[in-house]
């Protein structure tokens, strides 16, 4: 009886201290995600999360939770995390409806977050009609991208943390930013690190060196350093530090303290400012006369006592939410970033520009996709055709990334294709560059000479063909540097070998592209060696440009080349053996005159519908143009010049997913060049 008392008492207390043990655990937990609750409160996100996520394999992820964490997933820029959890929810209540709307949003899926808008019935509530708007307006900023590009500074300068706000200078070959990298254990009270000014350089290599925390006097512990302008040919620089903004000079290659700006005195907090050439007019961003501890934009000018006038705000720019990030460009545009006018994105970047007649300001305009996305687009700057931003966009390494713009997409690059290192010019050679799904075709005159304009930072074949031969082909991007001049002339020089051909020069060489670099003078004058096609006009753009070619390749032969003529053959879906017809067509076309009548050369394309990948429909139709070539070789055609091609799905005479436009598109063209027949007189 002792012994069976004995284990009842020792289960009794197993019993018990696994009941203190579940309450103890469970009131940690609880006390932990009050406390992530009290940092979303605050906005301090990252913390917050770091409360939620410890707990979060270990209980129920209920409703009122799954918000906190979706929500400060979104703060963060952090949208697929967002999506992911609300997704795992078996019953969806508003709240996490509405941020998983705006995670599809993050996401770029607008057809998506359309859909959820339109299906959550709560569209009389002021917040969801005001997201579907967003969306609706976004979409249309999208489908109208502009013929900009946006090049990501890369992982030498952005990391998985915040970098921001950017100042280049020195010929564009040195860029301070400011970053939030977790190099130490001191965190503000948002749970990030403290800010801290970097510096980094153009290398020989045209490359950017590792940056480097920038050695001055302003870094202290546990305090905000943050790069704002350098101006005066690069001996001065204004920084924020804790809420204010510092004037400094360069001595000795350090940057010291100068003075403090004083544009009032109240206690706030001023962001971000641009001061003009001659430093009497400045342009800043403070919250010192807001209520709701927003940003305004002002403007104040320097006294004969040295002093700053009165601030003087910006009115027709300002808005309810933020305005941050002014600059002052050289042709007299004024930018801003705001979370106003009907933004896109939290903040995106408008233009106005002040008329001095009747003293005011001009309607924002907002700078369109892909400048403004559905991230957080600020701090922007622009010298002449070269743009720079901060972005927290899709694609980035962290939540605030730089990047750079150029601000047109095309290049016309010249100069001559010749073989023999340059010593034989190549004439009449037919230039096929390929990108994407375009194709724009050019032509060498007697000299050897050709102009072609390429897209920019994008990777193109290009093949080079002479007398129906291919005599080179190989894959090229073009990168823009900006100088103080145009050097737009880049030399094809093709081995004398031509059953291997390659290009022997001019060429920096990469492991799978060759590199084409292009000087383009850099001020705000129009330039007529880029182009800016924006991307619902650029197919119009090539076909154009294209007919442009073949007219002044036509002028340059009209003497020799009077008219071609072309045969079609069609191919059953997944099908490159001639079928009876074909063979009978081609039988018909070898025992006519046709292919005896001044024929110069032959050029036989392949063509596929659009169905299946790129790389088997480039296959399958090379089979089909190689099964016609085949047989007509061996007919014994005394035709020496052949072009054998395949071009995949890459140019359909119809469009359409239908199989009317499929069968049309399932093709093989043979063309019959034929020459002139001179009368003698």
């Amino acid at each position: 009886m002792k012994i069976m008392a004995s284990g009842r008492s020792l289960f009794g207390w197993f019993i018990f201290s696994a009941m203190l043990f579940y309450h103890k655990n469970a009131y940690s937990q609880e006390r932990l995600i009050n406390r992530g609750i009290k940092y979303f409160e605050r906005g301090n996100y990252a913390t917050a999360l770091a409360h939620f996520e410890s707990n979060s394999d270990s209980i129920v992820m209920s409703n009122e939770l799954v918000h906190y964490m979706s929500q400060s997933y979104l703060e963060l820029h952090q949208p697929q995390k967002a999506k992911e959890l609300i997704e795992k929810l078996s019953q969806m209540d508003e709240a996490n409806t509405y941020n998983l709307i705006r995670a599809n949003y993050q996401l770029e899926d607008f057809s998506s977050a359309m859909n959820l808008v339109n299906q959550s019935h709560h569209l009389d509530d002021p917040a969801f009609r005001n997201l579907k708007n967003k969306i609706g307006n976004t979409m249309e900023h999208y489908d109208n991208k502009k013929g900009y590009i946006v090049q990501n500074f890369g992982s030498k300068v952005n990391s998985t943390h915040r970098e921001y706000s950017s100042v280049i200078f020195n010929h564009y070959n040195t860029l301070l930013f400011t970053s939030r990298k977790d190099s130490t254990k001191k965190s503000d009270i948002d749970g990030l690190s403290f800010e801290t000014i970097y510096k980094t350089t153009i290398d020989s290599n045209n490359n950017w060196t590792l940056p480097k925390a920038l050695a001055t006097d302003l870094v202290k512990d546990k305090r905000h350093d943050a790069t704002v302008q350098i101006f005066s040919n690069g001996k001065k620089m204004i920084s924020y530090h804790d809420g204010k903004l510092y004037s400094s000079f360069l001595k000795d290659n350090v940057w010291q303290i100068e003075s403090e700006f004083n544009f009032h005195n109240q206690l706030a907090s001023d962001t971000h400012c641009f001061i003009t050439t001659d430093e009497k007019t400045i342009y800043f961003a403070s919250d010192f006369q807001s209520t709701r501890m927003d940003l305004d934009l002002y403007m104040s000018h320097m006294l004969e006592d040295g002093k700053w006038s009165e601030p003087e705000p910006l009115s027709e720019l300002n808005t309810d939410y933020d305005e941050d990030s002014p600059f002052l460009a050289d042709d007299d545009t004024f930018y801003f970033s705001s979370r106003g006018h009907n933004s896109i994105g939290g903040y995106d970047i408008f233009r106005s520009s002040f008329n001095e007649e009747n003293g005011s300001w001009s309607k924002p305009i907002n700078l369109g996709y892909p400048i403004n996305s559905v991230g957080e687009d600020t701090y922007y700057s622009v010298h002449g055709k070269v743009g720079y931003l901060t972005s927290s966009r899709l694609g980035g390494y962290g939540s605030l990334d730089l990047y750079r713009l150029f601000l047109f997409n095309k290049v016309k690059i010249e100069g001559h294709v010749a073989s023999k290192n340059g010593q034989i010019p190549l004439a009449n050679v037919e230039i096929d560059l390929e990108y994407d799904s375009l194709f724009i075709r050019s032509y060498t005159d007697i000299n050897g000479n050709y102009s072609l304009y390429m897209p920019i930072n994008k990777e193109m074949h290009v093949t080079f063909i002479k007398d129906s031969l291919d005599i080179h082909e190989d894959d090229y991007i073009v990168n823009v540097s900006f100088k103080d001049q145009n050097n737009n002339e880049f030399n094809f020089f093709i081995g004398a070998n031509d059953s291997e051909p390659k290009a022997i020069a001019n060429l920096n060489t990469h492991p799978k592209v060759k590199e084409i670099n292009i000087d383009i003078k850099n001020d705000f004058e129009e330039n007529p060696f880029i182009a800016v096609v924006p991307n619902t006009r650029e197919s119009y753009w090539v076909d154009s440009l294209n007919l442009v070619y073949e007219k002044s390749s036509y002028s340059q032969n009209k003497s020799h080349e009077m008219n071609s003529i072309v045969k079609v053959l069609y191919f059953d879906y997944d099908q490159y053996e001639l079928s009876n017809s074909n063979q009978k067509l081609l039988d018909s076309l070898c025992e006519s005159s046709l292919v005896y009548n001044n024929v110069s050369s032959v050029h036989i394309l392949g063509h596929t519908d659009s169905r299946g990948g790129s790389r088997y429909n480039q296959q399958l139709s090379w089979q089909r143009a190689n099964a016609v070539y085949e047989y007509i070789l061996d007919k014994k055609i005394l035709i020496n010049n052949f072009l054998v091609k395949g071009v995949g799905a890459k140019k359909p005479i119809m469009k359409g997913d239908n199989e009317a436009s499929h069968s049309e598109n399932r093709r093989v063209e043979i063309t019959f060049h034929q020459y002139e027949q001179k009368n003698e007189l």
